[in-house]
């Protein structure tokens, strides 16, 4: 009886196709090695039809689009892929074949069907080399995968077509599989090949090598090729209807007896390498029927085979460490995994209005800028907002402008939505297309789809929080460095100030030949003092080099700075009372003076209508068990705000000007830490006094309580 009424074509588009166990654990292992070569890859590859024609048919999905050239050679297939796709691949093929029976162990033999078409591939190669034909790795595909479509048949309906199987390859064999399916296996071979719109014609060469011989001696070389290779690996060298393909192709009887002969030798050399017994394989009696497991069992391995696929596809996520990586891998490793023709994927906006659609390594890049909204009840909308998948073909009712252009977009007839969330947090979706006759089955593994989406959107989040946080480390470096550069400009700004207003009063003693010696002196302090400032501001000195005898110079230069040098309005009294008090301190002349300068400059503009203001050295205070030198500046001005009294120390913006205030006061408590000394403060409407305690090493002191 006929095959029940389905689009077999369409079946066969996705039919994962048994695979010669042997070469699925040598490519493993292959796979797990540090230095193994895209070349060693792809000839190993070349050992079986099953695994070339996946490679092959993924390398040239819409996922993997790079440019119009297409991938012919199983090198450039391999290398497009990279390792970690090719891994997953085989693992997941690894796995299906496993729970599914098809090794050698089980109902299913492989070893014949693989002899045949390793032996086709090997003399098409050879044929290819006596007839000069440029392409030889497109020769040896195309004999590798001339015989694929009695994988694909078997792999759509295991049941029926299993006596088929270990048939004899020949045109009653065609009849029952038209009769059977209405398509045979080399029509279903050119189909599957066709779908990889390859610029070659090798689809042409496996759907004509069942042709005879003068019906196709006129035909493309390749064509010519196949069905001569088909012919020579079924049947001895002298066979007249081997003969009939060679002179067609060019070849007397010597030719096709050494082609043969190297053949028969490859076969057994990579048997070998393979760990395959070939010996006796055309005396053995093939099984007849395939036994399938039982509803329950095939439950359990299916369930088996997600879990695999799912952790697997978890490591390739994990060694992603940007997000555009990521979302390629997400993409590509959902086409592998589900046989979709290519993956698009929307992320949530900042405000989780909208859903963004995001390129994908240079492709699609119409997607930026496509946004679908949150609050409109679209179908995708809902995906994500309700955080479940949904299945949408063109028949569905109520579809959205969104999804009609999505599913134009992909050129599809099935739109697989996945939502990635996280955590309970909605991040976009994931949007695979297919055909829609492949609903059905992706209704039935919806687990696993979510699965996988799942996966993939925890290690989005992960990368997510990882660049918040180095965006928050960035902020912070940038913000500390700004400060810093603020500080630095206004630190250098006091010397430099002072330097200017000496200029101004060293030209007018000038004018009046008065003697300048004393501004001379000052000018080259405030030089050093400037230099030293940004030699410190790069290389702290350390605590030792800290050391302070002349206390009283110090402020008395710092009060008569301000004085001489009109800082201050003449209603503006400074006074420094240091008679009779202690000289030393563990602090530096420099640092000292950096910070009595801000002091008094707050309190001068504290009081712009004038004031008193007074530098005292109070003398020796224990504090906490320590011995410091206590030094105090007090204004008699309004007092400080509240407002800015709760962030005295700290730098404050200004609301009008990227300037900031209090920047003065900021710079002096990092001073007075430097030095492991104290700073405080009392202020009142009266007026302001900042104390300052400078730690001191002298062991003569009379202590002030």
């Amino acid at each position: 009886m006929p095959h029940p009424n389905q689009d077999i074509r369409n079946r066969l588009l996705v039919a994962r196709l048994p695979k010669l166990p042997e070469v699925l654990l040598k490519l493993m292992e292959y796979c797990q090695s540090e230095d193994v070569s895209m070349a060693a890859l792809a000839e190993l590859v070349a050992q079986d039809p099953g695994i070339a024609s996946k490679i092959i048919g993924v390398a040239n999905s819409s996922a993997y689009h790079r440019s119009h050239a297409k991938k012919v050679s199983l090198e450039q297939s391999l290398i497009a892929l990279g390792m970690e796709m090719i891994r997953i691949l085989v693992i997941s093929e690894s796995v299906f074949q496993t729970i599914n029976g098809f090794s050698t162990s089980g109902n299913l033999d492989m070893r014949r069907y693989w002899k045949h078409s390793l032996m086709s591939a090997s003399i098409a190669r050879d044929i290819a080399k006596k007839m000069a034909y440029p392409q030889i790795d497109e020769a040896y595909l195309a004999g590798l995968l001339h015989d694929v479509g009695r994988l694909a048949l078997l792999a759509v309906a295991p049941n029926e077509y299993a006596p088929y199987f270990y048939a004899a390859d020949t045109e009653n064999l065609c009849v029952s599989e038209q009769q059977l399916f209405s398509i045979t296996h080399q029509e279903a071979s050119a189909w599957l090949i066709e779908r990889w719109n390859l610029d070659s014609f090798m689809a042409d060469s496996v759907l004509y090598h069942h042709e005879p011989a003068n019906r196709i001696e006129t035909a493309h070389p390749l064509i010519r090729i196949v069905m001569t290779a088909h012919l020579l690996a079924d049947h001895e060298h002298s066979a007249p209807i081997v003969a009939m393909g060679g002179a067609i192709c060019g070849l007397d009887k010597e030719d096709l007896a050494k082609i043969s002969s190297d053949a028969a030798k490859n076969i057994q050399k990579t048997a070998g390498f393979l760990g395959l017994d070939l010996n006796n394989l055309d005396e053995e009696p093939a099984p007849v029927s395939f036994v399938h497991a039982v509803p329950a069992q095939r439950q359990l391995n299916e369930e088996l085979h997600n879990i695999a696929q799912t952790n697997e596809a978890a490591k390739v996520f994990k060694k992603q460490e940007k997000v555009p990586e990521l979302l390629e891998a997400i993409s590509k490793s959902a086409c592998i995994l589900f046989n979709l023709d290519e993956v698009v994927i929307f992320l949530a906006d900042d405000g989780k209005q909208s859903l963004v659609g995001v390129p994908i390594n240079e492709y699609r890049k119409r997607l930026d800028g496509f946004s679908i909204p949150l609050n409109r009840g679209d179908i995708i909308a809902e995906v994500a907002l309700r955080q479940r998948p949904a299945f949408i073909t063109n028949e569905a009712n109520k579809l959205g402008i969104a999804e009609k252009q999505i599913l134009r977009i992909l050129g599809t007839e099935c739109l697989v939505c996945l939502p990635l969330s996280s955590e309970g947090n909605s991040l976009g979706v994931m949007i695979g297309g297919a055909m829609a006759h492949q609903r059905t089955e992706f209704q039935r593994i919806a687990r696993f789809l979510q699965s996988f989406a799942n996966e993939a959107a925890d290690q989005l989040q992960a990368l997510y929080k990882k660049e918040k946080e180095n965006k928050q480390h960035s902020d912070s470096l940038a913000e500390e460095l700004r400060l810093e550069s603020l500080k630095l400009s206004h630190e250098i700004s006091n010397p430099l100030a002072i330097v200017k207003n000496y200029l101004s009063l060293l030209e007018n003693k000038l004018a009046r030949h008065d003697s300048v010696h004393g501004e001379i002196s000052v000018l080259h302090e405030e030089i050093d003092r400037a230099s030293t400032i940004l030699r410190e501001f790069a290389n702290p000195p350390k605590k030792a080099e800290r050391q302070s005898n002349n206390i009283n110079r110090v402020i008395g230069d710092v009060v008569k700075t301000f004085r001489d040098t009109g800082f201050a309005s003449e209603a503006t009294e400074i006074v420094a009372t240091t008679e009779n008090q202690p000289e030393e301190a563990d602090c530096d002349d420099g640092t000292l003076k950096q910070i009595l300068i801000n002091l008094v400059k707050n309190a001068i503009e504290a009081m712009p209508n004038g004031g008193k203001i007074e530098v005292r050295n109070d003398g020796h205070v224990l504090r906490e068990g320590r011995t410091y030198v206590k030094l105090s500046v007090t204004d008699n001005g309004p007092g400080i705000p509240q407002e800015v009294a709760e962030k005295i120390f700290s730098p404050l913006y200004e609301s009008s000007a990227s300037q900031m205030r209090g920047l003065g006061l900021s710079i002096v408590q990092d001073l007075v830490k430097k030095i492991d000394g104290i700073i405080d403060y009392q202020s009142s409407l009266s007026g302001t006094r900042f104390e300052v305690l400078l730690p001191t090493s002298h062991n003569t002191i009379t202590v002030l309580q």
